[in-house]
C-alpha cells in the first residue's frame, strides 16, 4: 500500500491555531489501536510548569491530554512541547527540504526502502507505508555506509549542501558531483559529466539533491514525532475513519494509515519566539585557553534531535563556557523560559547558567543556577520580562575549567 498523493498544494503555512483548527475531533484512535495504552510524556505549555501527561485527543483548536487521570484541554497556541523524539534505528533516513526526517524501512522491502525513478522518490516507512515525493522535496538521504565519527560529517555536509548539481558521498570518504538518476535496492544510478557511473548502494554513505528550493519553513508548524524516530513538519492533519490525511511543509498532501504512533509534538505560533530563531544582538565566547566556540543555534543538527540530561529534545540554544548571548526585546514579551542542562556527549562537564535583564537602570541579575553537571536532569527557569529592553544569557565555568561544558538552553523562548 502506498501513501497516495491526493493533490499538490500551495507552500504557505498557517499558524498553530489554524493548523489544529483543521483537525476536527480527532481522537487518539486516529493514532493508535484501541488496545494500545495511551503514550505518556512531559507536557510543556506557555506560562506553566511541566507535568506528566497522556496524549488523548486532537480537537478543534486544542489538544486533549490526561493529567493524573483527569482530562486537560490545552489550546493550540498554548502548547510548547509534549513527549520526546523517539530513537531512530540504523535504517536509511531521508531529510526533506522542510526539515522533516523520515526513517525508511524495512530494508528488505521489495525494491528497497528508498527508491528514486523518473524524478520521483518512494520512501517506505512502517507507519506511513510508502511516501511519494518529487525529487526536489528531498534534501538528502543517509545510508548505512557512513559509520563512526564520519557519519556526523557526512550528514552535516549533505544537509547543508546547496550546490547546483546532485552529490553522492562514498564510504571511502570521497564525494562525487553530477546527476542523481535513480536508486533501487542494490544500486545508485549516477552521472558524472554526462557519463553513467553506477554505484553499489552498499558503498554509498549519503546523497544530496542539488538545485534551488522554496520550501516554506515559517512559523505555525506542528512537528509530529512517530515511534520509529520519524519527525514530520506538518501544516494540516485530518483523521477519517480509515486513514489520516496530512500535509507536509514541502507542500505535499497524503493519505496515510490511521495508526501513526505519535510520540512527540512541538508547536510554534504567534505567542512564542524561540531564541534559536533570532540572531543575537551580541555574542561573545571567552576561551579558557585558546579554543573558541560559536553559538550553536541548532544543537539538534540535521537529525532533528539531541540528548541532554538523559533525555532527547528537538529545540535548543547551545553555548560553551564561558559565553554570553544578548538579545534585544521589543516590549511585547512577558516571560522568558527554558530548561538548563549539558549535552550528553564527550567528557563530563559542569557549568553555571545566569540570566541578566536590562530595564531602565541597565542589566541586573535575575537568575543564577547551581552547578549543573553532565547527566543532571534539566533545570527549569522562568523570568518575568515586564519592562525589559534586553536579556543576556550567560554560561560560566564550574568544576573543571571548560572541559565538556556543552551547555544547552532547551526550548529557550520568549512568551506572550
Amino acid at each position: 500500500m502506498h501513501l497516495k498523493r491526493t493533490r499538490r498544494t500551495s507552500r504557505g503555512a498557517g499558524r498553530a491555531v489554524a493548523l489544529l483548527a483543521a483537525v476536527v475531533a480527532t481522537p487518539y484512535a486516529a493514532f493508535a489501536q484501541e488496545d494500545t495504552p495511551l503514550p505518556s510524556g512531559e507536557l510543556l505549555r506557555l506560562g506553566q510548569p511541566a507535568v506528566e501527561a497522556m496524549f488523548s485527543t486532537l480537537s478543534e483548536n486544542a489538544v486533549e491530554f490526561l493529567v493524573e487521570g483527569k482530562p486537560r484541554r490545552v489550546a493550540a497556541d498554548e502548547l510548547v512541547r509534549w513527549g520526546a523524539p523517539a530513537e531512530r534505528g540504523p535504517l536509511p533516513t531521508a531529510l526533506l527540504a522542510d526539515g522533516s526526517v523520515i526513517a525508511c524501512g524495512p530494508a528488505w522491502a521489495r525494491g528497497g526502502a528508498v527508491q528514486l525513478a523518473d524524478g520521483e522518490w518512494l520512501l517506505r516507512n512502517t507507519q506511513l507505508n510508502a511516501v511519494t515525493l518529487d525529487k526536489p522535496a528531498v534534501q538528502a538521504v543517509w545510508f548505512a555506509a557512513a559509520s563512526g565519527p564520519d557519519v556526523h560529517r557526512v550528514r552535516a555536509e549533505s544537509a547543508a549542501y546547496r550546490g547546483a548539481e546532485d552529490q553522492v558521498w562514498l564510504d571511502s570518504g570521497d564525494a562525487l558531483a553530477g546527476e542523481l538518476v535513480s536508486i533501487d535496492k542494490t544500486s545508485v544510478g549516477f552521472k558524472v559529466a554526462g557519463e553513467d557511473t553506477p554505484i553499489e548502494v552498499a558503498r554509498v554513505a549519503a546523497v544530496a539533491v542539488g538545485g534551488a528550493r522554496d520550501a516554506n519553513r515559517s512559523e505555525g508548524r506542528l512537528l509530529v514525532g512517530l515511534d520509529d524516530g520519524t519527525l514530520l513538519s506538518v501544516t494540516h492533519i485530518e483523521q477519517l475513519p480509515h486513514r489520516t490525511n496530512l500535509r507536509l511543509g514541502v507542500g505535499e498532501e497524503f493519505a496515510a494509515k490511521r495508526d501513526l504512533g505519535v510520540r512527540f509534538l512541538q508547536a510554534s505560533g504567534e505567542r512564542v519566539q524561540y531564541l534559536n530563531g533570532l540572531a543575537p544582538l551580541d555574542f561573545r565566547h571567552t576561551p579558557y585557553l585558546s579554543v573558541g566556540w560559536p553559538l550553536d543555534r541548532d544543537p539538534a543538527g540535521p537529525t532533528g534531535e539531541f540528548e541532554a540530561g538523559g533525555r532527547r529534545f528537538h529545540n535548543g540554544l547551545a553555548m560553551h563556557s564561558a559565553s554570553r548571548a544578548v538579545y534585544r526585546l521589543d516590549g511585547e514579551w512577558r516571560r522568558f523560559a527554558a530548561e538548563l542542562a549539558l549535552e550528553d556527549r564527550g567528557a563530563e562537564g559542569s557549568v553555571t547558567f545566569h540570566v541578566l535583564v536590562a530595564r531602565d537602570q541597565g542589566f541586573a541579575s535575575e537568575y543564577d543556577s547551581p552547578v549543573i553537571r553532565t547527566g543532571d536532569p534539566p533545570t527549569p527557569v522562568a523570568i518575568d520580562l515586564q519592562g525589559a529592553r534586553a536579556i543576556a544569557l550567560l554560561v560560566d565555568y564550574a568544576d573543571y575549567a571548560d572541559r565538556g561544558d556543552h551547555a544547552v538552553w532547551i526550548d529557550a523562548r520568549l512568551e506572550k
